[in-house]
């Protein structure tokens, strides 16, 4: 009974939920809803957090203990809860826009746009702040 209390509370909470996609495991779940659970007492029970964006050879589960992962020949975990998961992915989406701020105002105007006009990744910004904390001998997040 307490594994159908899981499912019900989860497919309450979070059922229905669009997300957008992952950057990584082939963009994760489309659509948090869940089913029947899988497993045993003896090991455990898991259920589907939801259908995923293509097809391949994992799930998207929820663990005994509530941790989001992969499900396949053996049990992955990702997150150590669905709320991790959707977290990570708002800092996935919202990471670029805050990103385009910081380096704006490091950078400064003129060598921003200049900067800008070029397809960058998140190694690229990476790379940027690093030797921005060189230069002054101060990273990010310190002091």
């Amino acid at each position: 009974m307490v594994e159908i209390d899981r499912v019900t509370e989860f497919q309450q909470r979070w059922g229905g939920i669009a997300l957008p996609p992952a950057p990584a495991y082939e963009g994760g779940p489309r659509i948090l809803d869940t089913d029947t659970p899988e497993g045993s007492a003896a090991e455990g029970w898991w259920f589907s957090a939801g259908d995923e964006r293509v097809s391949m050879a994992y799930g998207f589960m929820i663990g005994p203990r509530g941790e989001f992962g992969i499900h396949a020949e053996r049990w992955t975990p990702l997150h150590a809860s669905i709320d991790g998961w959707v977290e990570s992915l708002a800092l996935a989406q919202h990471a670029p826009l805050w990103a385009n701020g910081l380096l704006r105002l490091l950078l400064g105007e003129r060598q921003f746009d200049r900067f800008d006009r070029h397809e960058v990744t998140m190694q690229d910004i990476a790379a940027i702040l690093e030797a921005y904390g060189k230069e002054t001998g101060l990273g990010l997040g310190e002091g």
